[in-house]
């Protein structure tokens, strides 16, 4: 975690929240990772602090830079559709309470 805490001060010194491609209120211990394909964007939410207890993370804001307002986004495998806003070139929705992993899709 020491690593990942100064990367993450790098960045955000160096690019303002509108040139980060994911923006999060999410805790220290939940990584977000992105895989961008040419019709949709998958979001995964990690609980990287469960070694030591697994304990329910209360939902959290994800705001992703997009170029394009996506037709739906949804928290898989069951593809249950999440609100969300689109503005200012970014898509904005709120968790779902995270237990070790979720993933969510937006479809363009």
């Amino acid at each position: 975690y020491q690593y990942r805490a100064v990367t993450l001060n790098l960045l955000r010194k160096y690019f303002t929240e509108d040139q980060q491609s994911v923006i999060s209120d999410a805790p220290a211990r939940v990584e977000l990772v992105t895989f961008a394909e040419k019709d949709r964007m998958l979001i995964s939410t990690v609980d990287m602090g469960h070694e030591e207890d697994i304990r329910e993370i209360a939902p959290f804001t994800v705001s992703v830079r997009c170029d394009r307002k996506p037709k739906q986004v949804c928290l898989l495998p069951l593809e249950q559709p999440i609100g969300f806003v689109y503005e200012n070139g970014r898509v904005v929705f709120q968790t779902a309470e995270l237990t070790l992993f979720d993933m969510y899709r937006l479809d363009f």
